[in-house]
């Protein structure tokens, strides 16, 4: 959800997408592994994380996180 919800608030700007984002990484952020050998991913959470394990947490974390940054480089 977090990272369709974040494209189509991306899509309608200003506030709407300022609250949104800095709620998302203040709630995504502290999630990450810091040490160990999973440092830097995501662990797997809930029916959906369990089924795609942490490859998939990881990769919709990073993809929800850089939804400004991937939108504006495809803008140029």
């Amino acid at each position: 959800y977090w990272h369709h919800a974040s494209l189509v608030i991306f899509q309608l700007g200003g506030d709407e997408w300022k609250r949104w984002s800095e709620r998302l990484a203040a709630v995504v952020l502290p999630e990450q592994r810091t040490g160990g050998e999973d440092e830097g991913s995501w662990d797997p959470v809930g029916p959906c994380g369990l089924r795609g394990g942490r490859v998939r947490a990881t990769a919709l974390a990073a993809l929800t996180l850089e939804t400004y940054w991937r939108s504006e480089r495809a803008k140029r």
